[in-house]
């Protein structure tokens, strides 16, 4: 899904997969920095419940804009659910996004899907 605003644009997914949430933090954590030579970890934590929040972010040369990936995994029993947003702001004088947070979305969805998650 795509969402539009006056500050930008914002893509988000939701996935899911049967496992074991803290080895799938690890994994992921490793995985998402490895999405580019501009990605950054801007904060991540654990709550006393088991949710994973982390919060990362890449720059894109074209745009001249910076893109957040935001996510958030729990689990459910047994699976494991994730859900993601990727939200820029444009670049320049007009702001455009030139789709930046769908590229970074999109590489994110790749990720998760050679490591079995799906819809």
């Amino acid at each position: 899904d795509v969402c539009s605003s006056d500050l930008g644009q914002m893509a988000k997914l939701r996935m899911k997969k049967i496992g074991n949430l803290k080895d799938e933090v690890m994994l992921l954590d490793e995985e998402v920095l490895k999405l580019g030579k501009s990605m950054e970890k801007a904060d991540a934590f654990f709550t006393e419940d088991a949710h994973y929040f982390a919060v990362y972010e890449k720059y894109y040369y074209r745009a001249d804009n910076y893109v957040t990936l935001s996510i958030h995994l729990y689990k459910q029993e047994d699976t494991i659910w994730i859900e993601a947003i990727s939200a820029g702001g444009g670049g320049g004088i007009l702001k455009i996004s030139w789709g930046s947070e769908q590229d970074f979305l999109a590489d994110f969805e790749r990720l998760l899907r050679k490591q079995g998650y799906h819809e």
